[in-house]
């Protein structure tokens, strides 16, 4: 016997289908609006602390203290506490004018420096402020002082020293360069990391001109470019979260994702099909590269020359990564950076250029290669976090401890100047 209540029922639903159709549509975009607005809120406390910067291209938000989402070994997404002083950087409070009897160290850097992957005692900035204070006791007190921003370029961390690392009077200025990206973060037509427009320096005649307006450099705006989805769904933050998460938790399906044109890749991708900042290890180097290069030398020689002039010691820290992670780890290496084996490449070839130019000018070096490697031999523990290669907590420790070396090394580590 069939149900007379299933004709009703269809026969309704055709009366009414525009009605449901409205209903439908209106209860759908209603949740898409309730989810866009928690993602937004969600996004705002845990990535609230950037911001555009007309100087630098972007900053941190002063007095940020909370937990972020931080991406940790590479997709691994933790909430981890950020703690941004009122200045804009990740450290406790310092005032500008320095107290008699303290001798500051100025830490300079991308990523690295910054450290927001490691909690905020466990960063190499205060390890070293603690091994100081433990090793030289007395009447002289040592403030290392993070000067690190997520993407900064060898450019932007010029104009941080210009524009606000010099008020602290740094008795030492540590310049951190980190080859792998450095050299493609300084040119525009390699840059595909930046977050926002940025300055980008030229040189003309062998001679620096500073950057007239911020660009957003057309390989990161390319990753965007090409797919009318992508350009529209950027604009939410749901969509965001979406790619955030399925990145952190379920990186086929992200994968899937990125190769059907529904998320933007990461990186833009080489004909090769691998990032372009990896080019920085082929042989022979490309005319973009070697301008590249070339470009942050001279950049690097002229903070020297304005932290010198301002009376204080410049010193660059070498932090590799080519080399000291096929070396303690190949297996691994082998899987995860497969591009950098190809015949093509040339395995540290990025961090032999930076020596090569930094002899040439006669700067002091502390190169982290052999310190880095030793420290893996013949232990469980891991000097990085796998696969983005920062630093983990005990790499923050052989750090700072190498740092200390070199600095007596050096003869730096000597009673402070007069507060200038």
């Amino acid at each position: 016997m069939k149900n007379p209540f299933i004709p009703r029922a269809w026969t309704w639903v055709k009366r009414h289908r525009w009605r449901l159709i409205f209903a439908a549509l209106s209860l759908g975009i209603i949740i898409a609006m309730a989810l866009e607005l928690m993602a937004h809120m969600y996004l705002a406390n845990c990535w609230g602390f950037l911001h555009p910067d007309p100087i630098l291209g972007w900053s941190y938000n002063h007095k940020y203290r909370r937990n972020a989402l931080i991406a940790k070994g590479g997709y691994r997404i933790v909430k981890q506490e950020v703690q941004i002083n009122s200045q804009g950087l990740h450290d406790r409070e310092i005032p500008y004018e320095k107290p008699e009897n303290t001798f500051r160290i100025l830490c300079i850097g991308d990523s690295i420096v910054e450290a927001f992957q490691v909690p905020f005692e466990a960063m190499f900035t205060k390890r070293l402020e603690k091994y100081l204070a433990e090793q030289y006791p007395g009447a002289t007190r040592y403030e290392v002082i993070n000067g690190g921003n997520g993407n900064f370029g060898t450019d932007q961390e010029y104009l941080f020293y210009q524009n606000e690392g010099k008020k602290y009077k740094p008795d030492i200025v540590l310049l951190f360069l980190f080859p792998l990206n450095d050299y493609s973060d300084n040119l525009p037509e390699l840059n595909d990391r930046a977050y926002l427009p940025k300055p980008f320096f030229t040189l003309k005649d062998g001679h620096l001109v500073p950057p007239k307006s911020l660009i957003l450099p057309p390989p990161a705006s390319a990753l965007q470019k090409n797919n009318r989805f992508i350009r529209f769904a950027s604009r939410f933050r749901a969509y965001m979260l979406a790619q955030l998460y399925l990145r952190n938790y379920f990186r086929s399906i992200s994968g899937a994702f990125e190769s059907a044109g529904i998320f933007a890749p990461l990186f833009v991708q080489t004909k090769g099909g691998y990032p372009l900042f990896y080019d920085v290890h082929k042989y022979p180097l490309g005319p973009a590269w070697q301008r590249a290069v070339d470009l942050t030398e001279a950049l690097v020689a002229a903070m020297w020359r304005d932290v010198e002039k301002d009376g204080a010691s410049f010193r660059v820290v070498i932090v590799p990564f080519s080399e000291v992670m096929t070396r303690c780890w190949p297996d691994e290496s082998r899987r995860v950076w497969a591009p950098l084996y190809r015949p093509e490449m040339k395995i540290g070839q990025p961090e032999q250029l930076a020596r090569d130019f930094l002899k040439r000018l006669d700067i002091k070096t502390l190169d982290l290669t052999d310190t880095l490697i030793k420290a893996n031999q013949g232990t469980n523990s891991r000097t990085h976090l796998m696969p983005d290669g920062h630093f983990s907590e005990y790499g923050h420790d052989i750090v700072a401890r190498a740092l200390i070396k070199f600095l007596k090394e050096c003869g730096d580590l000597s009673p402070p100047r007069r507060a200038r």
